[in-house]
């Protein structure tokens, strides 16, 4: 009888801490933060890329930064249940935002970023504006850092908000505490840094001749047909000759392209598109991002042709 009573006495109390160790908030895990030396090797003729001629040589712009790069299915913030009081990583803080975000709280929102950094705010976002952003920021569902580095004496984490693209996130630091600040910011590193994140250039591929004409006449259409290995991508062709300018840059079912096909890419010319007649020397690539100018890496890994222009 005993031992009989005693069971479901022990059960309960088995029970009740299993549920008591369940109840308890799981601690949230935020990515590593480390300051270690790499560098950011940018390509100058990456479209919105700003000048930087200190930085620049043989075409690319050379940054050396202490920080982290996040790889794929790194970085990613986790979307906390309850506020954090500490602030001791910027990743910390960008989630206690994020959480005081989907509440819809600017006044908490407010109260993570530094005193300096008050009446900035108030002048770039009063009123409706700034609600209108937290409306924004309210639907917010996964946030990733994609990388985190020194700056400015802060430290910025170029942030990769769902829905919205890659954004920069400025923290300054105070006794090794960090808070959301506003950066006034005229050096072209941060921005080259975020420009280069979201093209995420691939190697150029030389683009393959479906169809070309040898000759283009001005009173007649022609079509020029071409086909790339990555559907989404851009086919670009110009003038064999480094510094001249793209003739054509066409992303893959966007005008001009009038194939509805993935990879097959069709337009029409004639020879009014060109200025001067005679036989002209073009090279074919694709690229997974936008370029203005042609360079000699370009025409390295570019398929030619030529095509005899008459007026």
């Amino acid at each position: 009888m005993y031992v009989t009573k005693k069971i479901p006495t022990l059960l309960l109390a088995a029970l009740v801490l299993l549920l008591a160790h369940h109840s308890k908030a799981s601690p949230a895990e935020y990515p590593e933060l480390s300051f270690k030396a790499f560098k950011v090797n940018i390509p100058v003729y990456i479209f919105g890329i700003q000048k930087d001629s200190a930085a620049t040589y043989n075409d690319t712009v050379h940054y050396e930064i202490k920080g982290v790069r996040f790889g794929k299915g790194e970085g990613v913030l986790p979307n906390v249940d309850q506020p954090s009081k500490e602030k001791n990583s910027p990743f910390e803080v960008l989630a206690t935002a994020m959480y005081y975000y989907r509440q819809k709280d600017v006044a908490k929102v407010k109260d993570l970023f530094d005193k300096a950094s008050h009446n900035a705010l108030s002048e770039v976002m009063p009123g409706q504006k700034l609600d209108s952003f937290v409306n924004i920021m309210a639907n917010v569902k996964s946030v990733k850092i994609v990388m985190a580095f020194e700056y400015q004496n802060g430290v910025v984490c170029l942030t990769d908000f769902e829905g919205m693209g890659i954004l920069p996130v400025y923290f300054s630091v105070n006794n090794n505490k960090y808070y959301l600040s506003s950066l006034k910011d005229n050096k072209p590193t941060m921005y080259n840094i975020m420009v280069y994140l979201k093209a995420n250039p691939k190697p150029f591929l030389p683009a393959k001749i479906v169809e070309v004409p040898d000759t283009l006449k001005q009173d007649t259409l022609s079509n020029m047909v071409f086909k790339i290995s990555t559907p989404g991508n851009y086919l670009v062709i110009g003038e064999d000759k480094p510094g001249t300018p793209v003739f054509l840059l066409c992303k893959d079912n966007q005008a001009p392209d009038i194939n509805p096909a993935d990879q097959i890419i069709k337009f029409t010319a004639q020879s009014h598109n060109f200025v001067d007649p005679g036989k002209m020397h073009f090279i074919a690539f694709e690229s997974n991002y936008p370029v203005n100018d042609i360079y000699p890496v370009m025409i390295a890994h570019a398929q030619k042709f030529s095509v005899y222009v008459k007026k």
